[in-house]
Parts: structure tokens; C-alpha cells; sequence
């Protein structure tokens, strides 16, 4: 048995935002590549205004502008939704969390003055699991994951966690990120 106590953060919560938008085996460069391919599009755009090989091509123009805004909108959107979350859902960031994995399902109860109660999941309902260096994110739903940092397992360890639900879950269920 793993025993698991938490509580969700702001930097937690960031964190599981950038994995969700580049989520996978991969996700990490995704992170990086996403500010330097911003960084590029404006480059393009103001190379393709004063550039003299350039000049006139309204379509370059049109096209690199418009990138760069979507690029620049969805950047400042990641940087501002994780924060607007913990300011609109306060119950969850107050409220204590404790995951207990069994061999069948495992228990998850949280604590707080205002949300509190318990749930008992099975694995074979869990959509997808994906393990980085320090996080289980365990997916309920394909939009819904439990985040558990490693450094919280208070009883067991992140191997002996990585072994219940490798046995439990499909081999296309389980992922690691490395």
C-alpha cells in the first residue's frame, strides 16, 4: 500500500497546465519549444515588414502577423489561467488530499472545512496515467487528472506506486516522461 497526503498549490497547478498542454512522452520540449517559437514568429514578422526582399508581400506580412498575436495571446492565457483557476476554485486549493493505493482501487478522501469527503476508484477507470521526474498525474477523465508530487508519499515509495498501477493499467495507459 502507498499512502499519499497533499495539497494542491498555485505552482502545482502551473505545472499540471503546461504537462496538459504538451502532454505526453515529449512534453518537456514542448514547453521550451512553444516561448521560442513565439520568439521566432515575431522575429518573421518584423523581418518580413523591413526586409527589402520582403517588402510588398502582403500575404508574408498578413500571415506572420497574425501568428504572432495568436502566439502572443496564448502565451499570456498560460501565464494568467493557472492563477484565475486558484482564484475561482479556492474549496479545492484549501482543502487537504490523501490517496491511498491498494491492490484493487484505490481511496482518495479529502479534508476541509468546507469540501470533504471520500472516493474509492478502480483502476480500470482511470483514462490514462503519466509519470514525469517529480509528478503521477493520474487522469479520471482525459481533461482531469489527480496530481500527486513524489516528494508527498508519506507511506511506500514512488517505485512501489510506478509497480500498483503498472500492473494494474494497460501498457497504453501507463506513460513515462522522462
Amino acid at each position: 500500500m502507498v499512502e499519499v497526503k497533499t495539497r494542491y498549490t498555485l505552482k502545482l497547478y502551473s505545472d499540471y497546465f503546461w504537462f496538459s498542454l504538451f502532454r505526453g512522452k515529449y512534453y518537456r520540449y514542448g514547453k521550451a519549444a512553444f516561448p521560442i517559437m513565439t520568439a521566432l514568429m515575431i522575429l518573421l514578422m518584423i523581418g518580413s515588414f523591413t526586409c527589402t526582399w520582403l517588402a510588398g508581400e502582403t500575404f508574408i506580412q498578413t500571415v506572420t502577423s497574425v501568428m504572432s498575436v495568436v502566439c502572443i495571446l496564448f502565451y499570456a492565457m498560460a501565464l494568467t489561467r493557472p492563477k484565475a483557476y486558484v482564484k475561482r476554485s479556492p474549496i479545492l486549493f484549501e482543502t487537504g488530499i490523501e490517496f491511498a493505493f491498494h491492490d484493487d482501487s484505490f481511496l482518495t478522501v479529502q479534508t476541509g472545512d468546507i469540501a470533504k469527503g471520500t472516493a474509492i476508484t478502480r483502476y480500470v477507470a482511470l483514462n490514462k496515467v503519466y509519470e514525469t521526474k517529480t509528478m503521477f498525474y493520474i487522469y479520471i477523465t482525459p481533461m482531469q487528472a489527480l496530481l500527486i508530487a513524489k516528494c508527498d508519499i508519506t507511506k511506500g515509495t514512488p517505485e512501489e506506486l510506478r509497480n500498483i498501477l503498472i500492473t494494474k493499467l494497460p501498457a497504453k495507459k501507463y506513460v513515462i516522461c522522462k
